[in-house]
């Protein structure tokens, strides 16, 4: 039977100093991340464990680049949205390109799995926004292990450019993402950008009991999200994304919970993973566990494993929030049959049966298939692939994030 045992996601905030001061509030834990992983991993380390030194010592070269990093805001980019407002975030869509055949390339047209580079530059905001979430998460989680008051101040200080400080905030909407030029200036899809903030989400809440974010900073950042998830649930674009037969309604799922949870919308939270259950896990496995959406895409293995990357994240906020994602079952239909499906092509002389224009990188599976076989650790497949993996990649933050029982040869000597 997979593990079911939620806990309280805010719990009670006491204020022990002065309200704007860096005051130190009741700790706060993570929606995504699981506070009880976190904690064993720290015992790990605290007792010399040398593969999870390792990990930490890896994550720890991470923070410390953010460090040396220029905080990142909306306004840095060099082109505007339709809207005019810099403040409005603003991207391009990956697998569209101009058109050869047009003088002026419009409008673009679409090459499903072909990365068009100008997705991806300076000019607009996705590649900062992934760079922003990944600097706080590793700033965050590096402060936990620590407690090294650089890595919290650092984080704070992002987190305020880029949500809070009038001058550089981002406004909270989506509604120029994924601009197609000569088709929109922003569409649905373009929501799936914003899935890293989920991980800035589970940093804020780490950081909460650090003081350095006081409690009207963070109020005023349930504020913020809570004017996101109320945009991404009554917008037109919005409304396009929920309805999403892919891999784009899991993590809208994902993000629409775990706004609605941060900013104090728990029944909301709840209604929306109840859509995953009931909705989603129906409608994108069979029986066997394939994905038939994602395996029909030109990299099939990619979008079959980013999709189960959602679905784990979606099944650990469950947990908080007593709604099981984990073991939901419609007609043999249900999650487990997912991870068991792809942990088949894991360290196997069987090749991945889909045609996929990418090489094969089962490191893809390495966090979500850890997080399933830590759920279900009865099932002898899921553990043996997840430990193959998290052993291939054993600088990989999955082995705090989502640690295996240590077995006595793991040990080895505390060096």
């Amino acid at each position: 039977m997979a593990r079911f045992s939620p806990w309280s996601a805010l719990g009670l905030v006491f204020i022990l100093s002065g309200a704007q001061s860096g005051l130190y509030a009741a700790e706060s834990k993570p929606y995504i991340i699981d506070n009880n992983d976190l904690t064993f991993s720290l015992e790990q380390i605290q007792a010399g464990n040398p593969r999870f030194l390792k990990a930490e010592n890896a994550l720890i070269q991470k923070a410390n680049s953010a460090l040396n990093q220029p905080l990142l805001s909306v306004m840095d980019k060099t082109l505007v949205a339709a809207s005019g407002d810099k403040h409005d975030y603003y991207s391009f869509p990956p697998y569209w390109w101009p058109d050869p055949t047009k003088k002026d390339g419009l409008p673009y047209i679409r090459k499903d799995g072909q990365n068009n580079p100008d997705a991806s530059s300076d000019a607009t905001d996705k590649k900062r926004l992934v760079r922003m979430s990944n600097n706080v998460s590793n700033l965050a989680l590096a402060w936990y292990f620590t407690k090294d008051q650089r890595y919290s101040d650092k984080a704070a200080e992002q987190i305020r450019t880029w949500f809070l400080n009038p001058a550089t905030r981002m406004n909270p909407n989506m509604a120029y993402a994924q601009a197609t030029p000569g088709v929109n200036t922003g569409r649905g899809t373009g929501i799936i950008d914003t899935r890293v903030l989920v991980n800035v989400v589970d940093a804020i809440q780490l950081l909460h009991s650090s003081g350095a974010i006081t409690e009207i900073e963070y109020n005023a950042l349930k504020k913020w999200f809570g004017e996101l998830y109320y945009w991404m649930t009554v917008s037109p674009n919005g409304l396009k994304e929920d309805s999403g037969k892919n891999n784009h309604g899991t993590w809208y799922d994902l993000q629409t919970a775990t706004f609605a949870q941060f900013s104090g919308k728990t029944d909301d939270a709840k209604k929306r993973l109840n859509v995953t259950q009931n909705r989603r896990i129906p409608n994108h496995f069979d029986a066997e566990g394939k994905q038939m959406r994602e395996v029909a895409r030109t990299r099939s293995w990619h979008y079959s494993n980013f999709n189960l990357e959602a679905y784990s994240q979606i099944a650990e906020l469950g947990e908080k929030i007593y709604v099981d994602i984990w073991n939901h079952n419609v007609d043999n239909h249900n999650l487990h049959n997912g991870y068991r499906y792809i942990a088949n092509f894991i360290d196997s002389k069987t090749p991945w049966p889909w045609k996929d224009m990418d090489k094969m990188d089962d490191r893809k599976a390495l966090l979500s298939l850890s997080r399933a076989a830590k759920t279900w650790p009865d099932d002898t497949l899921l553990n043996e692939k997840a430990r193959y993996l998290q052993a291939k990649y054993p600088e990989d933050i999955t082995i705090l994030l989502a640690p295996l029982p240590v077995k006595p040869e793991d040990k080895g000597a505390h060096q």
